[in-house]
């Protein structure tokens, strides 16, 4: 028969300890982290490969939605660069498809959120046009909403000098005026 005091060293034995749990946590989270980096970049290899193909833009429009799902900011660039991707153009009725079916990396980039929206900014200063200015204006709104959407668009305008990229920006908060009457109806 064991003793009481051999009968707690015994049971203590049989509990793990504060600092393996701390290491197995640690080892969890950058299991968990590891796998994360490979499915984005998995995923970031998925939409190159398929987004200019015709037959296979649902598949690139997959990924896409998963990248914002994931809030990967490793997919801002790709996502800036295919704005105005639209996998489901030739089959649009009006009302059916949702914006992000319709523009799957607006919705992405606004699910991103914040850290999108200087390289979005960047984008609409570049071009006069109004799909462009449209789609950034989603974004912004999908991400923060109307009136956050609306005090950051009036900031970043004030922030810049005259010229053609303030007017650029000026357009872009003109269309998140119209997103916010459009989204704001049910």
């Amino acid at each position: 028969m064991l003793t009481p005091a051999a009968l707690l060293i015994v049971a203590y034995s049989a509990i793990p300890s504060l600092y393996d749990n701390h290491l197995f946590q640690r080892g969890a989270l950058m299991n968990y982290d590891e796998k994360r980096t490979s499915e984005i970049r998995y995923l970031l290899t998925v939409v190159k490969n398929n987004i200019g193909d015709e037959s296979k833009k649902g598949i690139a429009m997959i990924a896409i939605r998963k990248l914002g799902r994931m809030r990967a900011q490793e997919g801002i660039p790709l996502l800036i660069e295919n704005l105005s991707f639209e996998p489901l153009r030739d089959n649009l009725v009006k009302g059916i498809v949702s914006t992000e079916e319709l523009w799957p990396s607006v919705y992405a980039l606004g699910e991103i959120g914040v850290p999108a929206f200087s390289m979005l900014l960047e984008k609409a200063q570049a071009t006069d046009d109004k799909v462009t200015h449209y789609c950034v204006a989603i974004a912004i709104y999908h991400a923060v909403g109307e009136e956050i959407g609306k005090l950051y668009l009036n900031h970043s305008i004030s922030k810049l000098p005259d010229g053609i990229k303030k007017r650029r920006l000026e357009k872009v908060s003109q269309q998140f005026i119209v997103v916010a009457k459009d989204m704001g109806v049910p």
